[in-house]
């Protein structure tokens, strides 16, 4: 008979080595998973910041799902919000913004945001939550926007 269906056992050393391979990449699996649970918490907990402070200015309309159509969403959402300023075009928002160190890009124009009034308060610029952004980051971008509003 050749080789085939004979495997050779291993033995305890290799065993062992076998063994702690698998449970550090068990490890390994559940401080990933836990991160990225920790990240998107974090990430979602910023977001949330944002559209709190940004909601207090009052020429600073948010641009998406709110009030009662809101409250019975489930949907996870991604740590993006997208914004106007009332009488100020999204170009000059989009310009202090990056004059303050935040990153930021201008929302294209749609009807669906036609729709929504985005074009008749001058337009939106959107910011996106990264792993790095801080709570910090957070209130200098309500600043800069307060200083438009």
């Amino acid at each position: 008979r050749g080789r085939e269906g004979t495997r050779r056992e291993r033995t305890p050393a290799e065993q062992h080595g076998a063994d702690l391979r698998q449970v550090f990449e068990q490890q390994d699996r559940l401080v990933a998973e836990r991160a990225g649970v920790e990240r998107r918490t974090l990430l979602n907990g910023l977001r949330d910041d944002l559209h709190t402070f940004l909601g207090t200015l009052p020429a600073v309309h948010i641009v998406g799902v709110s009030g009662e159509a809101a409250e019975d969403t489930s949907v996870e959402r991604i740590p993006r919000l997208a914004f106007g300023v009332t009488g100020v075009p999204s170009e000059t928002v989009l310009r202090r913004l990056l004059a303050n160190g935040i990153v930021a890009t201008q929302t294209c124009a749609s009807q669906l945001l036609d729709d929504m009034g985005v074009a008749d308060m001058g337009g939106a610029v959107t910011i996106s939550m990264s792993p790095f952004n801080t709570q910090n980051d957070i209130e200098q971008l309500v600043r800069t926007v307060a200083s438009l509003a």
